[in-house]
């Protein structure tokens, strides 16, 4: 009998229209933590972006999708989003770019230890990884494209990321 029942029901489906997308997307139990990453980060825009919603709705939407994120972030996720070579660590802020490339860096060895001379290779082999990764992203080479079709992101990394041996074990780890 609300007036504006069939408005609010209009509002409530814009709502759940990109939730149901990741629910769906999430089903599964073999989504990559970068994909996870990506898709908040999406959630959250698309939260912000949405047509005939109020912007103090929107940024509580916006507000619930990032303290959600915030609830389930792991580094798991943050290093996997950074070597991911589909995303890069796009849209990261700096700072948290420079968290997780500092906790890369400082990944223990097997041992418990590590050291200034691994820490050096370990960011000698990202940034290598980092300019290769940009290039064939930037290129649309075949092998970038296999990524997320027929080649996992790990796949990716076993195949094609045996340049950067501590990188890819650091990956094999998480």
């Amino acid at each position: 009998m609300d007036p504006d029942f069939v408005k609010k029901l209009d509002e409530c489906i814009c709502i759940l229209e990109p939730i149901e997308m990741y629910i769906k997307l999430f089903q599964g139990d073999a989504v990559p933590c970068s994909d996870v990453y990506k898709a908040f980060l999406v959630l959250e825009e698309k939260m912000r972006n949405m047509s005939n919603i109020s912007s103090e709705k929107k940024e509580y939407l916006a507000k619930l999708v990032r303290n959600r994120f915030n609830f389930m972030y792991g580094d798991a996720h943050g290093v996997c989003y950074l070597l991911d070579p589909r995303y890069l660590g796009d849209d990261m802020t700096r700072r948290l770019r420079n968290e997780i490339e500092d906790f890369i860096y400082n990944v223990l060895k097997n041992d418990g230890t590590t050291n200034k001379e691994r820490q050096e290779q370990l960011a000698r082999e990202y940034t290598a990884f980092r300019i290769e990764a940009l290039r064939e992203r930037r290129e649309n080479t075949f092998r970038f494209r296999l990524i997320g079709q027929s080649k996992s992101v790990l796949q990716w990394w076993k195949a094609d990321g045996t340049d950067w041996p501590l990188l890819l074990s650091h990956i094999e780890n998480l």
